[in-house]
């Protein structure tokens, strides 16, 4: 599958990024790039359904929603968030 990101989750990720202290930036842009990887491959085994297309995926330090267009063969990213770090227990 092919996958695309909305144009506003791009900002979105550029203001996390931005935002992100330098090690920070490491972990998502690796992150980032493991993500788009696993979303070519099988996007139906990743995270939890919402909608009948739609779905979250939590893989720290990041959250995305997207969308599986499979008439279209791709994968839309429609949204992004950065995780909080869990506390120290």
């Amino acid at each position: 599958m092919i996958v695309k990101w909305h144009e506003q989750s791009l900002d979105r990720l550029a203001d996390i990024y931005v935002d992100a202290i330098p090690k920070d930036r490491e972990v998502i842009a690796a992150a980032v790039t493991w993500m788009n990887i696993q979303l070519a491959l099988g996007p139906w085994n990743l995270g939890e359904s919402r909608e009948e297309w739609e779905r979250i995926w939590f893989h720290y330090p990041l959250a995305i929603m997207y969308e599986i267009l499979p008439n279209d063969g791709e994968v839309l990213v429609t949204d992004v968030i950065k995780l909080r770090p869990q506390a120290d227990k």
